[in-house]
């Protein structure tokens, strides 16, 4: 509990006191109460005063008990989503190696929330019944100490361990399910690419799967208590042994003690919802503590370490070892040592895996070497402060990471106090600014979640300008523009180092932008094995880097016969045209159950979603009709028994049997209930995680067969639909488990009731339909305000889709997402006034109702209107079912709200639907394309194209999975085939687990040129009729490049599959059949290489002109 609280500033303590005295105050109320109703029952002469001040205390008390403890609760939730963000965004990046990052928003959504019900209202309800179970047992031992002793030796007590495990069991399968979930909503052209939304769906799916005994107890407690106060009444005040003295036991006395302590023991009861959602919040908190717990051993926070004045720029490795905390048994680097003076431009080359970002990441001290040092100026990294460190350097990676901001926001990441004419500077020098500019809203236009509204080239220009406004060091910073911005972008960064003398460090595959380097360190294996400037490492007999140039630049190189010849190839169909009929397949029919009917209720759609359950449904409300019953039995027997103690006429012998005779039926009515409420819960419990599980399941379901256009929304971003898939679809339990639970119960209890009362008192039965209104009124005020707490969640959950952007980009972005998290502040303080007003107004009446009761009865009885049964009666029934109906009464408003929310997105008919099987599908596949009037059956027309794109987008999960989504039913024997065409097995077989070693979130443990080469497997595992290569070799080295350009030439004309072919490197496509030159948006020249050639100044020979082979 200490650590649960251990966030609370001198403000939070302040009011968790006063809520604390506030809430021991209201449960002293009620105990208290019971000493007047004995009195009441004594003497029928009640104190309705009294009763009243008790009832207006308990309505003042909660009031301020509600405020206290809602406003604290929303105060270190936010702290504690803080100090997670905090602690997230410090971590090194070998924690995130080791932890998969898509599921850490997921965590922290699914945490806050319990966080939130664990520290809130419920620790106020929790302590309020605590101390009405204290004050009971007083009471019960100040009255009459030896039944209140046998009743509490009775008092079942309850266990949480395994409530703890199965919340936090819970917690974790619901993180794997949303890592998923972000995953494949943030690459989602890649899903729609290979037609995979069946299998992320199916994925998705299998990561979802997953008190009557106490009640007997106490039923059989009341059985021993009633029957020993009986005895106790017939010994002390029948057969003519009257008793006197204080200690003697009167009807009076045993209903006081027995109510003390079974108002105590019910409080105990009370306080299992208060102790659940305290130990769920232990539960869920138990991982968000410990990542906060868990120092970064790289804390970029930190302020820490030593600062220079002044960085010349000289950098030092010294005999490096070095494994990713991922692998450790590979050792990437081995005694590794590189020395670069100030000023100095270094390129370092070599093939994919042989460490030459690795170099970059020790340098920019996002892994600690295993031996070794890595200094800059002389001093060791590991003793500089990180936050002043990484500011020094610039960083152009190889996949560009944008931010979904504007352009001008990305681009001033780079130098948070960079001006706008800096930033308009650094496009410009980047050749950013032309296409800006020409964007909807410029500079202030947003890219999209990861910069998915621009181009790869656009994205890599916006990339480089953030790294200008710092002194760049780059990594394959122009492998992903056109001729042209390479070009562009080339002299500028040479005027800038010129200029400025940077230390520069150039990882190239590209030699052609790398000759004039002042040292070009060549790599094999995690070591350098050659050294020196261009002309003295091209003098170098058989040397790695001569045969690299000249392997770049050979006829066999440079003459790639990339495309085929145009003879179409047909692809054999059933029939010569087909047209499915547009309905779905019996795969579909998760996303159909509940399809939207104009004239139904949110609610009546919820009820048949979670018809497939309807047997555990129907025997769940046999289970609540029985346990419905339970409650006004219960209230007649207690008047039954309670008048038999008032009753001194009878014999001794007759109240001991007669007490005997209802204790035997308080037992066999705990039988009913322990089998109803088993029957009851167990039943509605399945159905509505069954119910959640289908919805959730819909939900994403519908999200991935969106049209791409719907997700560059800004609110439909993966973090905000994960959000959604999150919190929504959980709230929805409530419309089954809860909401229905309660409807059955609610209903047949206060049918039973007035049934009852009425033919008892009708009379009193008025008088309490009269007042009924005023508990009505208070319920809804209730309810009213927890649904207008709903804003501040809103708010929480808006910062929680924001930090699903943030954990799978974890920089520096922690303030942004504490901004977040501080909007709602203003509305947590009435929304805690509100919440007390309302719930100490519903508690407080209910005492007033019971002291009009007592009113009343008090005068109706001396006059023969009632007998003092009927009174009883009519109490028992009211107090009892009336105030087990209202207890535990869940919100509709807030379920509904996130029902509609969910169907919004089940109902929307995409523009283009992915999954849909309407369409037409032909015999035969030409490959000749003409875009005009098109209708395709999407899954049909994309099983037949394969895309190898700029950025090539793997999924968590083994290397064998991502090959398997060109074709998923592929063998094994063919993905391993798929791997050798893409020269991608002999590294894959050199992985500790081979095909079976996980990439990591979006392959981050595979260097660029390794992921390539996977995408380039998957893309030749679908067989295709249509090629589309995306720049695909881009991210290769040169030796791969030349063994998969040889592959892909031998696939070409054995498959003989139409292609087209995206280029920067102009040597990949010279022997095309076609080659369509385009600016903006329209093609300015088309033919062959050599006609194209003929053009005098054309585009296409001035772009190749500034080409170097």
């Amino acid at each position: 509990m200490g650590e649960l609280l251990s966030f609370a500033d001198d403000k939070d303590r302040m009011l968790m006191i006063a809520g604390t005295l506030g809430a021991a105050a209201a449960g002293m109320a009620q105990p208290l109460h019971i000493v007047l109703i004995g009195d009441v029952l004594n003497g029928m002469n009640p104190s309705d005063s009294s009763s009243s001040i008790t009832g207006k205390v308990d309505d003042a008390v909660l009031n301020y008990v509600y405020v206290a403890w809602s406003t604290t609760a929303s105060r270190q939730v936010k702290r504690i989503r803080g100090a997670y963000m905090s602690s997230i965004l410090a971590k090194e990046i070998g924690w995130f190696d080791v932890n998969e990052p898509m599921q850490l928003s997921t965590r922290i959504v699914e945490a806050a929330v319990k966080l939130e019900e664990g520290m809130g209202r419920k620790i106020s309800d929790g302590i309020r019944n605590l101390s009405m179970a204290v004050t009971g047992v007083v009471i019960g031992f100040i009255k009459g100490w030896d039944l209140a002793l046998i009743l509490l030796a009775l008092m079942p007590f309850l266990s949480m361990k395994v409530l703890t495990k199965d919340t936090q069991t819970g917690i974790e399968a619901y993180g794997q399910a949303g890592a998923i979930a972000q995953e494949s909503l943030s690459n989602v052209r890649t899903v729609h690419t290979f037609n995979a939304c069946r299998h992320f769906i199916d994925k998705y799916a299998s990561a979802l799967d997953g008190t009557g005994l106490m009640f007997f107890t106490m039923l059989c407690t009341y059985a021993v208590g009633m029957f020993y106060g009986a005895y106790k009444v017939a010994n002390d005040q029948l057969d003519g042994d009257k008793c006197v003295g204080s200690g003697c036991y009167d009807g009076g006395r045993v209903v006081v003690v027995f109510a003390a302590v079974l108002t105590g023991s019910m409080a105990i009861g009370q306080a299992a919802p208060s102790i659940e959602a305290l130990v769920a919040a232990r539960a869920a908190a138990y991982n968000i503590f410990e990542t906060i717990r868990r120092g970064s051993l790289i804390d970029p926070l930190s302020t820490e370490g030593k600062t220079l004045e002044n960085v010349s720029g000289e950098i030092e490795i010294k005999d490096v070892t070095f494994a990713y905390p991922s692998r450790p048994d590979v050792q990437v680097c081995s005694n590794y040592s590189l020395t670069i003076g100030a000023g100095e431009t270094v390129a370092l080359v070599g093939p994919s895996g042989s460490g030459k970002s690795t170099i970059v990441a020790l340098l920019e001290r996002f892994y600690d070497p295993l031996s070794g040092v890595v200094s800059v100026d002389g001093e060791d990294v590991r003793g500089l402060n990180v936050n002043w460190l990484r500011p020094q350097i610039g960083l152009v990676g190889q996949e560009p990471v944008l931010f979904p901001t504007t352009s001008m926001e990305n681009i001033r990441y780079g130098a948070p106090s960079a001006s706008d004419d800096q930033v308009v500077h650094a496009a410009k020098m980047s050749n950013a600014l032309e296409f800006i500019q020409a964007l909807p809203r410029g500079f202030d236009t947003e890219v999209g979640e990861r910069g998915t509204r621009l181009s790869g080239g656009q994205k890599q220009r916006i990339a480089f300008a953030r790294a200008i406004v710092k002194n760049p060091l780059l990594d394959e910073a122009t492998s992903a523009l056109d001729t042209e911005s390479e070009y562009v972008v080339q002299q500028s960064l040479d005027q800038l180092l010129a200029s400025s003398k940077r230390t520069t460090i150039v990882i190239a595959h590209r030699l052609s932008t790398i000759r004039n380097a002042d040292r070009i360190a060549v790599h094999n294996n995690g070591s350098i094995v050659e050294i020196g400037t261009h002309d003295e490492l091209m003098e170098i007999p058989n040397g790695h880097y001569r045969h690299l140039v000249e392997s770049q630049s050979s006829p066999a190189h440079a003459d790639s016969d990339v495309v085929a010849s145009r003879a179409p190839r047909e692809l054999d169909m059933p029939n010569s045209v087909q047209t499915s009929a547009a309905t779905e397949s019996s795969n579909d029919k998760v996303e159909c159950v509940g399809a939207p009917d104009q004239s139904a209720t949110v609610l009546s759609r919820v009820r048949k979603m979670a018809s497939p359950e309807w047997a555990f449904l129907v025997a769940g409300g046999v289970g609540a009709v029985l346990n419905s019953a339970v409650f006004p039995a219960w209230g007649v027997m207690m008047a039954k028994i309670t008048v038999l103690f008032f009753d001194y006429d009878k014999t001794e012998h007759e109240m001991v049997h007669d007490a005997r005779y209802w204790s035997l039926s308080f037992v066999a009515l705990g039988f009913v209930y322990g089998i109803s409420k088993l029957l009851q819960h167990y039943c509605f419990a399945v159905a509505s995680e069954r119910l959640v599980a289908r919805v959730r399941l819909a939900a994403f379901t519908a999200m991935l067969r969106q049209d791409i256009g719907w997700f560059d929304k800004s609110e439909n971003a993966s973090g905000a639909l994960l959000s959604r898939l999150s919190t929504d679809a959980a709230t929805l339990q409530a419309m089954t488990s809860e909401s229905l639970n309660r409807l059955v119960v609610n209903v047949t209890t206060l049918g039973i009731v007035f049934a009852v009362c009425f033919f008892f008192s009708w009379q009193m039965t008025l008088v309490f339909l009269a007042v009924a209104p005023v508990l009505t009124i208070s319920s809804f005020m209730v309810n009213k305000s927890v649904a207008d707490g709903d804003s501040t969640s809103k708010k929480n959950n808006d910062a929680d889709a924001e930090a699903g952007a943030l954990f799978t980009n974890a920089k520096n972005l922690n303030a942004k997402y504490k901004q977040l998290l501080d909007t709602s502040k203003e509305t947590d303080l009435r929304a805690g006034l509100v919440a007390g007003a309302a719930f100490g107004f519903s508690l407080g009446s209910m005492l007033l109702v019971a002291a009009l009761l007592f009113y009343v009865s008090s005068r109706w009885i001396p006059r023969g209107t009632i007998t003092f049964e009927d009174m009883l009666m009519v109490f028992s029934l009211s107090s009892f079912s009336i105030g087990s109906a209202a207890q535990g009464a869940t919100d509709p408003t807030k379920a509904q709200q996130s029902a509609e929310n969910i169907f919004q997105v089940i109902d929307r008919v995409p523009a283009i639907d992915v999954m849909s099987s309407s369409g037409r599908t032909f015999l035969s596949v030409n490959g000749e394309l003409e875009f005009h009037d098109v209708h395709f059956a999407l899954p049909w027309l994309r099983d037949r194209i394969s895309l190898v794109s700029q950025e090539p987008v793997l999924f968590a999960g083994a290397i064998a999975e991502n090959i398997a989504l060109g074709r998923p039913t592929a063998s094994r024997e063919e993905i391993v085939q798929a791997a050798a065409d893409s020269s991608a097995l002999e590294f894959v077989r050199n992985l500790p687990d081979g095909f079976d070693t996980d990439v990591g979130d979006r392959g981050g443990q595979l260097s660029g040129g390794q992921k390539q080469r996977i995408a380039l497997a998957r893309a030749i595992l679908r067989d295709p009729s249509i090629l589309l290569l995306d720049e695909a070799t881009s991210a290769l080295d040169n030796e791969s490049e030349r063994i998969v350009q040889t592959s892909l030439n031998k696939l070409l004309k054995t498959k003989r599959c139409t292609t087209i072919i995206v280029a920067h490197r102009l040597s990949t496509i010279r022997n095309a059949n076609l080659i369509a030159v385009t600016e903006q948006v329209v093609i300015v020249e088309i033919g062959t290489h050599g006609e194209l050639m003929q053009l005098p100044g054309g585009r296409y020979k001035q772009l190749l002109a500034r080409q170097t082979y």
